[in-house]
């Protein structure tokens, strides 16, 4: 499914040319509504209601959004795909961080980021990519305190939790 919908989210991106910024605008929104609204989900999944009914929800639901993101829903009508709406959006964001040279860095954070403490991370993130960062922040407090940086598949862990249990390997190991 995924690589459907990296197609979906190009020929999206391609179609949306010069209003490329307010589309990612709508592909956030989709995929921000869809992740936390499991009846949407269920509903556009569902087999027995018509795409025709998908669709008109689709507009309502998202209402004033560009013609190009419209456009993409009648695509998805007609393809009987509404199931990878939510993939296609998320790809369309990867896809424009991609051409405009922005990674996602995720921070976990015992507690939530400070100015001071966000300055540190950020600082460390451009150790390991040159690109721009978007700094997604997540807080877990069993890390107990500093902080989990992920860029892609690179992972630089500087948590409390962390070094207590490199102290422990060694100590287990003497």
């Amino acid at each position: 499914m995924s690589r459907v919908a990296i197609r979906y989210a190009k020929a999206v991106y391609e179609f949306a040319e010069s209003n490329s910024e307010k589309v990612l605008q709508n592909m956030q929104t989709i995929a921000a509504t869809l992740q936390n609204n499991q009846e949407l989900r269920d509903f556009l999944g569902n087999p027995t209601i018509s795409g025709d009914k998908k669709e008109n929800v689709l507009l309502e639901v998202f209402k004033g959004f560009e013609k190009e993101t419209q456009s993409l829903f009648k695509l998805l009508l007609t393809n009987k795909r509404f199931d990878i709406l939510g993939a296609v959006a998320q790809k369309y964001q990867e896809h424009s961080d991609n051409l405009n040279n922005i990674v996602t860095v995720e921070v976990t954070s015992a507690v939530e980021l400070d100015k001071n403490l966000e300055a540190k991370v950020l600082s460390k993130a451009k150790e390991f990519t040159n690109k721009n960062i978007k700094l997604v922040a997540h807080v877990d407090a069993s890390i107990i305190g500093g902080y989990i940086l992920k860029i892609g598949d690179q992972q630089y862990n500087a948590s409390v939790k962390n070094s207590l249990q490199k102290i422990k390997r060694e100590i287990i190991v003497k």
